[in-house]
């Protein structure tokens, strides 16, 4: 699969498997309609790079993700190959070369992506688009590194109502079948992921050895400071789902934040 940013998005995909379209072009990308955005974020002129939206007349404050620019850099566009084996290089030792310099981060003994891209959400973005399945949405531990970077997660988190056995690059892909609306999703060049508040709750979502074992709490913590999560966000989307798995406990950690 490759990319190419100055395309014309003229028929974006769904965002998620149910129709739901969010679809956010690269900079530079041209199209006849404005992009679907998600609530708080305009489109750009020609449905390019998205504004901050307004302030909300309630309680004059612009939402989080108004202020996320999710658009590739004008003058930094990611490789139309964000993965490269063996193949793309002249020998296995120019991949082992490169990740001891760390040009690139390794996936598994034949693969890897190439570290500066990893640097942008972007970039992360695109990255993920190469490994996820068509017409997933990116959660859990996936979406938290799409939105945070760091560290590549051991799987590919995805919400999806199909199962996938085979492995891609090293890492199982991990399914999760809850529901999403098109509040909590928003799409990053062409892969969906969910907003760092859903995010937050997708982690506390997962069972204690988990949670505890992979820092996820570190992550919520991170997702909340660095995109304006608040505590009240995450509650609403628990109060929305109240029979989702460990809803209880995750309702409790959000109650006890916003002391």
């Amino acid at each position: 699969m490759t990319t190419d940013t100055t395309t014309p998005a003229q028929s974006p995909e769904p965002c998620d498997p149910h129709g739901a379209q969010r679809t956010v072009p690269a900079a530079g990308a041209s199209s006849q309609r404005p992009a679907q955005c998600p609530t708080g974020m305009a489109a750009g002129p020609g449905g390019g790079t998205p504004q901050p939206a307004a302030p909300t007349p309630a309680t004059g404050v612009t939402p989080y993700h108004a202020r996320i620019d999710l658009s590739a850099p004008a003058d930094d566009r990611p490789a139309d190959k964000p993965l490269l084996d063996d193949r793309d290089l002249p020998g296995p030792l120019s991949m082992h070369l490169l990740t001891t310099l760390g040009t690139l981060s390794p996936l598994d003994d034949g693969s890897a992506y190439q570290t500066d891209q990893a640097s942008t959400l972007y970039g992360r973005a695109m990255i993920i688009a190469h490994l996820a399945p068509r017409r997933t949405i990116a959660c859990t531990f996936t979406a938290a590194w799409i939105w945070l970077g760091g560290p590549f997660p051991g799987t590919i988190d995805v919400i999806s109502r199909s199962h996938y056995r085979s492995v891609v690059h090293g890492r199982a892909i991990r399914v999760f079948n809850r529901k999403s609306i098109p509040e909590h999703l928003i799409k990053i060049g062409r892969v969906c992921v969910t907003t760092p508040a859903r995010t937050a709750c997708d982690l506390a979502l997962l069972p204690q050895h988990e949670l505890e074992g992979a820092d996820a709490g570190q992550l919520i913590d991170r997702l909340m400071a660095e995109y304006h999560v608040t505590p009240e966000a995450c509650l609403k989307i628990l109060d929305l789902n109240r029979y989702w798995p460990r809803a209880p406990f995750a309702r409790n950690l959000f109650e006890k934040l916003e002391v």
